[in-house]
């Protein structure tokens, strides 16, 4: 049965240009499909339903845009800020600190048309090689819950997609660390 996550990127874009699926729609496909996985994988740390919802809402009411990731669903790591939502970098020390400003790579996908649907996780100031940090239950990989996915954003190695894009099927616009090819999912 096809689903609207079967799409890649490009054809999301495709659709949202041509008015076949709304920013809402994909919105709302993404987040039932988050609530319905990620209590096994672990892959989000918050998620920012009613803002991915009312931003939606407002690209959609502003009218289609060629903006790059016009209407896209993508979700930022824990270790980047975003303004009224908390940003905890996978630490005790920072759990609960709420963000006043949007870091530099947030500006840029919203800037791009981009919609969050929240944080994803991320072991202690993504320093290690496996996300399991101190505030939450570690990340598991999608397709074998008894291993971990590897890497600081619980990233699959082998194809280079963090474990809550390939599991949830949510695009991801930059991840500038410069640990993801350290541990495959393979590994864990």
């Amino acid at each position: 049965m096809f689903e609207l996550h079967h799409l890649s990127a490009q054809e999301q874009y495709d659709w949202l240009r041509r008015g076949e699926v709304s920013p809402r729609e994909l919105v709302d496909h993404y987040l039932k499909r988050v609530g319905r996985l990620d209590p096994a994988v672990g892959a989000f740390v918050t998620v920012t339903a009613d803002a991915a919802r009312a931003r939606a809402d407002a690209l959609a009411e502003g009218g289609r845009s060629a903006a790059p990731l016009w209407g896209l669903s993508l979700a930022d790591k824990d270790l980047y800020d975003r303004a009224g939502v908390a940003t905890g970098a996978g630490s005790r020390l920072s759990r609960g600190r709420v963000a006043t400003v949007d870091a530099g790579i947030v500006e840029a996908v919203d800037t791009a048309g981009a919609i969050s649907l929240g944080k994803t996780a991320t072991p202690e100031f993504g320093l290690t090689s496996y996300t399991e940090s101190l505030i939450g239950p570690p990340t598991r990989n999608p397709y074998d819950l008894a291993l971990g996915p590897g890497g600081s954003s619980g990233e699959r190695r082998r194809r280079s997609q963090p474990v809550c894009f390939r599991s949830h099927r949510v695009r991801t616009a930059v991840d500038r660390s410069v640990f993801p090819l350290r541990r495959p999912a393979s590994w864990a």
